[in-house]
């Protein structure tokens, strides 16, 4: 899956780019905040190729992607305008 595809796949999953507050992330890991943790399918989430695991955290997600987190995350923020926390 293209990480452009995979990233829309996520966002879908993770209730819309209107219930992402902010996108960080480490060396395996995106973290995504959200506004409505309900809004959340965490199921369909684990089953996305390319998704290695997630990790629920309160109103954060972390999706556990390995060597694509760097690249994922890059166009997360591309996609949401946010800023990296990160960087």
């Amino acid at each position: 899956m293209s990480t452009s595809d995979l990233t829309l796949t996520l966002l879908e999953n993770l209730g819309g780019m209107d219930n992402i507050e902010s996108v960080s992330n480490c060396n395996t890991r995106v973290r995504v905040s959200v506004k409505d943790k309900n809004l959340i399918n965490n199921e369909e989430l684990k089953k996305i190729e390319g998704v290695i695991g997630i990790v629920p955290f309160g109103s954060q997600v972390q999706i556990i992607l390995g060597p694509r987190t760097s690249e994922l995350a890059d166009v997360f923020l591309n996609k949401l305008k946010l800023t990296n926390a990160n960087k």
